[in-house]
């Protein structure tokens, strides 16, 4: 099968869909089918080949407003002369939802829509951007045969709202080996933390993660250990440098920027716990690979995340910081067992229901839904 995904900040970068994505087309490439994703330029990326995937970079301005309009119109034009037996798309937009209504929606090329999350309850959108998304989001849908979720919650948003049915495939998470590695010492060193001595925050630094309520309640905590934030960080952003603010006060707070690959990896093997204290979220990946490196994790009560992580993890109340003051203070009394069940847990979980073995299994299948229906369509009308 020849799949077309549209598109992503980037291949390899640390975001949660970009990691999805690179790790779906790996799987793909070892089922014998052919991807390509479309990326943009503005993060370091380049056209070429990464295990096995086909990456096209392409050139879009640096602007929040402008960057995914201009990728994705650019990625349609080119997909057009690719022949793509499906094409994944990962965001709407108004050139998604024209391309939906007139070459898609009237030629029958398959393709499937997949919603990560609720784009128009992000923070970083006014009042007119949240009212333009909205409608985009419903003009998008009613054009879509084939729409992918990655959580119930978000299922029944999309189910009820629009009278469709969705295909829930949850977000998927790579398994690790649980071998030593030797030169984590050398990573944490150069961060300046100890191994299970710090809590770690690992996420896009945008307001809707919560990180200000972690550092907040963390400053209130009674812990010694440490509190690693792992994201890229921006000096004109605002956000970025309030968080910076109220954490300048305590030495136990460190930003180490983002973090790709076996830094990223030794981060999470080492960590003490780890903190996601998210306001929204769909399926949150950076989650799942701590829970996949056994870790007992502290995470917000929003329905997402309790969906994954009930009963595997210490919940406290969305956005209240005196909750989480508590939640982390209760974490730090814990014994290493207590711990090490909870990790336990939190592993057999994702083991069971997130390996990306099985994800791309039933996208594949999704895929191949589309391609008979719309050359059912194709044919019907011939």
């Amino acid at each position: 099968m020849k799949i077309g995904i549209i598109a992503v900040k980037g291949i390899p970068i640390s975001g949660g869909i970009e990691k999805y994505s690179e790790m779906v087309a790996k799987y793909f490439v070892k089922k014998n089918n052919e991807v390509t994703i479309y990326t943009s330029t503005n993060y370091g990326n380049k056209s070429g080949m990464i295990n096995g995937v086909n990456i096209i970079a392409l050139k879009v301005p640096n602007n929040r407003f402008l960057e995914k309009i201009v990728l994705v119109g650019k990625a349609i034009k080119d997909s057009a002369s690719r022949q793509f037996d499906i094409i994944h798309f990962h965001v709407f937009s108004p050139n998604v939802y024209h391309f939906l209504k007139t070459k898609f929606y009237r030629s029958k090329t398959p393709f499937v829509l997949q919603m990560h999350g609720i784009e128009h309850e992000r923070a970083k959108w006014g009042f007119f951007g949240k009212l333009f998304l909205k409608r985009i989001e419903k003009k998008s849908l009613e054009h879509s045969k084939f729409v992918t979720v990655v959580s119930i919650e978000l299922k029944r948003y999309f189910d009820s709202k629009y009278s469709i049915n969705s295909y829930f495939i949850p977000t998927g998470v790579e398994i690790p080996d649980f071998a030593e590695h030797n030169e984590d010492n050398l990573i944490l060193q150069s961060f300046g933390v100890e191994r299970n001595n710090y809590y770690l925050f690992m996420a896009r630094i945008v307001k809707e993660k919560g990180c200000h309520c972690l550092i907040e309640a963390f400053n209130k905590s009674n812990s010694s250990r440490k509190l690693v934030i792992a994201g890229k960080l921006d000096p004109k952003d605002n956000y970025h440098n309030y968080l910076k603010k109220i954490a300048s006060s305590n030495k136990n707070i460190i930003f180490v920027g983002e973090v790709l690959n076996e830094n990223k990896d030794a981060l999470l093997r080492s960590c003490y716990s780890f903190c996601l204290p998210s306001e929204l979220e769909g399926m949150s990946v950076a989650l799942l690979e701590a829970m996949s490196h056994k870790k007992c994790c502290i995470v917000s009560d929003i329905p997402e995340n309790k969906y994954i992580s009930d009963g595997h993890a210490i919940l406290f109340e969305v956005n209240n910081i005196a909750d989480l003051t508590r939640a982390i203070n209760q974490t730090d009394l814990l014994s290493n067992d207590e711990m090490a069940r909870i990790g336990n847990i939190a592993f057999e979980y994702v083991k069971s229901y997130n390996s990306y073995d099985y994800i791309s299994d039933e996208l594949l299948k999704l895929y191949k839904k589309s391609i008979i229906f719309y050359k059912g369509e194709v044919n019907d009308e011939k």
